[in-house]
């Protein structure tokens, strides 16, 4: 508890006086808490200088903020701490200012990072025992696991292939039950994706990896083939921005696959399970072909019934991040339609408190893309309730909190815009690309975006438009028509309007973010990422042309669909690909790959070819 001094709404003394701040006694960090508690008393004394001397000396605080004034305001900002026992506004200590964090303490429980671990450590037992769950809490993929050079984000979620044929395993076995992971395309190549076995993994090589052995299995979309020793055809054609779901039942040894969401049916039905078989999501990426894993560190995009995400959902993380949400839109919500003179001390120190309970839970990325992103969008659409928001963000949150948070949300905000399909009202992608534009808008915000290392790989992910294919072009385009067929002329060309004007919408959003980051104070950074990304297109380009002999102006008319290694809807990549054989095998040419080709991830980490053959560890 803060000091009795600290705590009083007389805010006519003396504020220049150093103040004693007795710490709490609860496990997150003494200094955490002492800064988080000196802030609420800055937002006291803010408030003091926003008032005129003559009202401070002529009015006791009191007056400005009555305890019945309190009342009212908290029950309407914290109608979660009312619902409990009522009779305790009408007890000896009425709740106010004064009250408030022991009561927001007693009624909602948050974790804190030391809880956490101590959690994740007795979860980690739990699951093995009964959900058959054999790995840490936080599933990502393991370099300690893999064949060939891969390059990996900080997360080890996003990984691109850099040798022929590259395999990776998560951290996390499964032994029985049913579970499923989700793979996000950011590149359409040859690609085999989804669950090996131990000994499996022992026999994988830059040319034989999931699939390829007696107890690994995987679907390629690129070549429509599921894999398990040989290939059958199986499932369709995968797209860029595809998300294909990994789902294994080991209660009757079964694995299936989805795309966006709808079933390709069951792919196996011979999977052994039982004593001795535990199956690690794994994932075997051709040369460049590029993905980002979710092992539930984030809400599905679609979420298939009876399969669980192998990483556990925070629970009661986003309960308590929900209640305090409800609670800052109420109190922004007062503070915009209210001019009385208390509003900015009760607005600056509920804040304090709010942000002083959930600031560490902010930059987690469920409670980001499943709290915080509709909370914005739908909640903060106005501009200046949404620039309220994110003032109230820069001045609570501790550094570290806002670094995390801003990074995340706009890591976030990219995944999900990624992700959206074509339609004749765009509203989610405009939505999401409003809300970068308005983050790149705030200078706070911006500082720590364009900052980051990633940027420039985020960046593209907003410029991606994923257009409809199967059904719902079928939907969009009902009609074809052609001349001198006159039946569907009328229809064609209004279906054609539609997606004209739907493309107009989003361009526009296109550039006013590019607009803000020429005319900004990034301009600089932004040039220079922009010359690394056309400069690595032009090596590229330049090394294919030496290596086919074809001069470059050449190369746009030379390349056939009978070219094995020939993608056209792909980043152009060295022919040391992996290629198919007329028996649907692969080829590798003898030429060695260069791990360290130029890649648009800022935070890098390239692992080496594995020397362990007989088993992992």
């Amino acid at each position: 508890m803060m000091d009795s001094s600290l705590e009083s709404d007389d805010l006519s003394g003396d504020v220049t006086a150093p103040r004693h701040i007795e710490l709490p006694s609860s496990s997150r960090s003494s200094t955490r808490d002492a800064k988080r508690q000196l802030r609420i008393v800055e937002s006291s004394e803010t408030l003091r200088n926003t008032l005129s001397p003559e009202l401070c000396s002529s009015l006791s605080f009191g007056a400005l903020s009555s305890t019945h004034d309190q009342t009212c305001f908290l029950q309407e900002v914290f109608p979660f701490l009312y619902t409990q026992n009522v009779e305790d506004f009408n007890s000896e200590k009425p709740l106010n200012f004064n009250s408030l964090d022991l009561r927001l303490r007693q009624t909602i429980s948050v974790p804190t990072p030391t809880d956490q671990f101590k959690d994740n450590v007795v979860d980690m037992k739990k699951r093995a025992e009964v959900d058959g769950v054999l790995g840490p809490a936080v599933v990502r993929m393991d370099p300690g696991r893999s064949m060939g050079y891969f390059v990996y984000s900080q997360d080890k979620l996003d990984i691109e292939g850099k040798s022929n044929f590259s395999t990776c395993c998560a951290n996390t076995a499964l032994t029985k039950g049913r579970w499923m992971y989700e793979v996000l395309l950011l590149s359409r190549g040859i690609m085999q994706l989804g669950w090996t076995t131990p000994n499996s993994f022992a026999n994988f090589t830059t040319q034989e990896g999931v699939g390829d052995t007696e107890n690994s299995f995987a679907f390629d979309g690129k070549r429509i083939k599921k894999w398990n020793k040989g290939a059958v055809e199986y499932g369709e054609e995968w797209n860029v921005g595809d998300v294909i779901g990994c789902a294994i039942d080991l209660d009757v040894g079964t694995i299936s696959y989805y795309r966006n969401g709808v079933s390709l049916g069951v792919a196996f039905a011979n999977v052994k399970t039982g004593t001795g078989f535990a199956y690690f999501p794994a994932v075997s990426l051709s040369f460049e072909e590029h993905i980002r894993i979710n092992f539930g560190d984030r809400p599905f995009n679609y979420k298939v019934d009876g399969y669980e995400p192998i990483q556990e959902y925070p629970a009661e993380e986003i309960y308590c991040v929900d209640q305090y949400l409800v609670s800052i839109n109420n109190i922004l919500k007062i503070h915009l339609n209210s001019s009385k003179t208390n509003n900015l001390y009760y607005y600056q120190i509920s804040m304090a408190h709010i942000f002083d309970k959930i600031g560490h839970l902010l930059g987690n990325p469920y409670i980001i893309h499943s709290l915080i992103v509709p909370f914005i969008t739908e909640k903060c659409q106005l501009p200046e309730k949404r620039a309220k928001f994110f003032e109230a963000i820069t001045t609570f949150l501790d550094e570290w909190e806002l670094n995390h948070f801003v990074d995340e949300l706009f890591h976030t905000v990219a995944l999900i815009s990624y992700c959206c399909i074509y339609s004749n009202q765009p509203t989610q992608k405009i939505q999401l690309l409003q809300l970068a534009i308005d983050m790149l808008a705030n200078n706070e915000f911006s500082d720590i975006i364009v900052n980051s290392p990633l940027f420039g790989h985020r960046f593209m992910l907003f410029l991606h438009f994923k257009g409809p294919d199967g059904q719902l072009l079928s939907s969009v385009v009902p009609h074809a028509w052609w001349p001198g067929n006159e039946e569907h002329k009328e229809s064609f060309e209004h279906a054609t309007k539609n997606i004209y004007g739907a493309i107009k919408q989003v361009e526009a959003m296109f550039a006013k973010m590019l607009d803000i980051l020429i005319s900004g104070r990034h301009l600089k950074k932004f040039l220079a990422y922009l010359n690394e990304f056309i400069s690595h297109i032009l090596a590229v380009a330049v090394s294919l042309s030496n290596l086919r002999n074809i001069p470059i102006h050449q190369q746009a008319s030379c390349p056939t669909s009978s070219s094995p290694s020939h993608d056209p809807w792909r980043k152009t990549r060295p022919t040391c690909l992996l290629q198919e054989s007329s028996s649907g095998r692969r080829t590798t040419p003898q030429r060695t790959c260069n791990a360290t080709s130029p890649s648009f991830h800022g935070s890098e980490e390239i692992t080496p070819i594995s020397k362990r053959s007989s088993r992992i560890s």
